[in-house]
């Protein structure tokens, strides 16, 4: 089967969500990528569970989302990465849920972020010399700015993300679809964003607080340079504080 826009092939391996809850999940992550997700970021998918992995299509642009227990990665409650030119998605359900994190925000939030950057090596100027990763999710990505879609009976709640211009720092608002953030480059209480700066030419993680989670992705964007192996040297530096802005430019270092 050929598929004309990216097919998301969702495995439950869990022990954590039944089927039901998965099929909930997915009903409303479609809603949120079609309608919501689209007019801010030109791309679509679908998004479908399979019961085993061998009925799942083989073909290019089929990706696979393994909804998991217990992460293979320290901290990671879900992260997307590039398998042989293909995006893998990869959700740990009971380490979510007891952490009381929503594992329907981690779901949707990988899904926004394959469709973004699906082989996670995509990234944006916004300053002299410094630069952005192309993350849809990460600076909104506390569950208290998710919001919650219908998917039959119930509600899901999904993870809120940001629109294009929210790298520029000239453009003008929304900067996200639940309009939270006031300003460009602006990052939420527990969010973050990877940053890569000329002078150090590196990649570190820019945190709005010292709640945001450590990030899987960006320390393998370090790895991908030859500078570091993600599971021996674990997570990048982190900087503490917004990207301070200044007469319409962007300056690096740790801001207010």
């Amino acid at each position: 089967m050929t598929y004309l826009i990216p097919h998301i092939a969702v495995l439950n391996e869990s022990t954590a969500c039944t089927d039901d809850e998965i099929d909930s999940m997915i009903l409303a992550v479609q809603h949120q990528v079609t309608y919501h997700f689209r007019p801010w970021w030109g791309t679509n998918a679908s998004i479908q569970r399979y019961a085993e992995e061998s009925a799942i299509p083989t073909a290019a642009n089929v990706w696979t989302c393994r909804i998991m227990d217990t992460s293979d990665l320290e901290d990671a409650g879900g992260y997307h990465e590039e398998t042989h030119g293909v995006p893998d998605l990869k959700v740990f359900a009971a380490d979510l849920k007891q952490l009381g994190a929503s594992v329907s925000v981690a779901f949707s939030h990988e899904v926004l972020e394959a469709l973004g950057d699906p082989l996670v090596n995509q990234s944006v100027q916004v300053g002299r010399g410094i630069f952005w990763a192309m993350e849809a999710c990460d600076a909104v990505e506390a569950d208290e700015y998710g919001y919650d879609i219908p998917a039959g009976v119930s509600t899901v709640k999904v993870s809120d993300f940001v629109t294009r211009q929210w790298w520029n720092a000239g453009d003008p608002p929304p900067y996200d679809y639940r309009r939270h953030l006031a300003r460009p480059l602006e990052l939420l209480a527990g969010g973050y964003i990877g940053e890569w700066n000329a002078t150090t030419q590196k990649w570190t993680q820019r945190v709005a607080d010292s709640t945001a989670p450590e990030s899987h992705r960006i320390a393998l964007r370090n790895a991908r340079l030859g500078d570091a192996d993600v599971q021996r040297f674990g997570h990048a530096e982190r900087v503490v504080g917004q990207l301070s802005m200044t007469g319409g430019g962007v300056r690096s270092g740790a801001g207010d």
